[in-house]
């Protein structure tokens, strides 16, 4: 068997095997010139590596047959990945004007109005006043949960305002909950 190259098309076979040089090269010319009379006659065809591709498929023998390359310029459209959505009720609260020494205990509510499993991941607080306590398991889409917060008055005077920072899996990573009020001294009248 003896395989000639046709210009950098690809790999012609000829199945005689007693085929002289002068056999073998108008062989080749045929096969170049019916590669540019398909080339030249086909409107249609845009991508060059499937028309010599399909160009050697007619040429060779049905036993040689050439495989299409696969087309991989088609991407399938990115899929919208499904998320949690971590929403308050009200994440603000004013506990209004307490004595010193009072003890608040507030319980933010939530809801998980996202497609996937809901987990709050930690609870940070900005002083040592105030102390979480949030649940551990996932919190399926659709259902709702709490954080509860006790804020301990002791040893604070005037406007207070201990933020809460809830982290979490949703997006966005972190939220703010919000203490608010005013913490007074007893008075002697």
């Amino acid at each position: 068997m003896i395989l000639l190259s046709i210009c950098g098309l690809g790999v012609v076979a000829c199945q005689n095997t007693a085929v002289s040089s002068e056999e073998a090269i108008q062989s080749k010319d045929s096969t170049i010139l019916q590669s540019s009379a398909i080339l030249t006659s086909s409107e249609s065809i845009t991508d060059t590596t499937s028309a010599t591709t399909d160009t050697l498929a007619q040429a060779a023998p049905d036993s040689m047959a050439v495989p299409k390359p696969v087309n991989k310029t088609t991407t399938p459209p990115k899929k919208k990945k499904k998320r949690p959505q971590l929403s308050f009720d009200d994440p603000d609260f004013d506990f209004g004007k307490i004595m010193e020494g009072e003890i608040i205990e507030h319980t933010f509510h939530f809801k998980n109005t996202g497609k996937a499993d809901l987990e709050i991941q930690d609870v940070k607080v900005s002083c040592g006043c105030t102390v979480p306590s949030f649940p551990f398991l996932p919190i399926a889409p659709g259902e709702s949960s709490i954080i509860e917060i006790t804020f301990n008055s002791k040893g604070k005077l005037g406007k207070q305002r201990p933020a809460i920072t809830v982290y979490s899996n949703a997006r966005p990573r972190k939220q703010s909950l919000q203490l608010t009020g005013i913490v007074d001294t007893p008075r002697a009248d």
